[in-house]
């Protein structure tokens, strides 16, 4: 499987699926542990948002937002 994480960039665009493949279905090279965004996509086919997972880019969008 290929990661569920649909990367963005510091403004919040998005820029598409990040497609890097998961060692034993959960660990991305770049995202680390996403096994709650696999368990997602299982579920309901769905990515998850780069935000979302990580929770300091949000912050970085939040900041880059507001100027």
């Amino acid at each position: 499987m290929n990661c569920p994480i649909n990367e963005q960039t510091a403004d919040g665009y998005l820029v598409g699926r990040c497609w890097f493949h998961l060692k034993e279905g959960k660990f991305c090279p770049r995202h680390g542990d996403v096994s709650k965004a696999v368990e997602v996509f299982n579920e309901i086919g769905k990515l998850t948002l780069e935000e979302e997972h990580n929770p300091e880019l949000k912050e970085a969008i939040k900041r880059n937002n507001s100027r």
